[in-house]
């Protein structure tokens, strides 16, 4: 997969909400406005794969002031990067207090207290990941991801992870962030259909 060496530097994108980014982190953008900051970002990773530069980035969710817009707007982020065939290594992470910071005082996110919208950041991270850094595993993590939510995942952080979990493990789950789903696919109601099989899956064991 990888014909050529490439080098590689850690970078914090953080976030695609510019309005978390110009509360707390408006400096990342210099010598730019953070008002452009996903441009920034994916415009800043093309430059560096033109070199061979292929990036981990970490992004982070969870704020104590993260909003459901904040959240859209950084999925829409790893959205666009994929769309721009960037690569990197998406590295999702949870928001952790650091002392003398300016959210020194607030309390850490766990899993427990994330939102369905929370759990697809992380989700679409490591689904980037898996496509582009290691494709031939597909059908192997797949069953292994389902089986962590079954035996774990549900139990132990609700229903709330399953959709994330879902599309992590490659099924075509659509939500109200996504494109419409493939008429390949998805057939409305349709039982016959792939869509229709996957959603009685879906509700008699999740």
């Amino acid at each position: 997969m990888y014909k050529k060496p490439f080098i590689s530097v850690e970078m914090g994108i953080e976030s695609g909400s510019v309005r978390l980014m110009k509360e707390h982190m408006k400096g990342k953008a210099l010598p730019f406005s953070v008002d452009n900051w996903p441009e920034i970002v994916i415009e800043g990773i093309g430059h560096l794969n033109d070199y061979d530069w292929w990036p981990l980035c970490t992004i982070m969710t969870g704020q104590p002031d993260e909003t459901e817009d904040d959240v859209i707007a950084t999925i829409n982020l790893i959205d666009d990067l994929r769309a721009n065939n960037a690569k990197m290594f998406y590295t999702p992470v949870l928001f952790i207090p650091l002392k003398e910071a300016v959210l020194g005082n607030c309390r850490r996110t766990s899993l427990e207290n994330l939102t369905e919208l929370q759990w697809e950041v992380i989700s679409r991270c490591w689904r980037n990941n898996i496509d582009f850094w290691a494709p031939d595993m597909q059908k192997i993590v797949g069953p292994l991801f389902l089986f962590a939510h079954w035996f774990y995942a549900r139990w132990k952080h609700g229903k709330k992870s399953t959709r994330p979990v879902l599309r992590l493990a490659g099924f075509p789950v659509a939500n109200k962030l996504d494109k419409p789903c493939d008429p390949n696919y998805c057939k409305g109601n349709n039982n016959n259909g792939f869509r229709g099989a996957f959603e009685q899956v879906k509700e008699k064991f999740f």
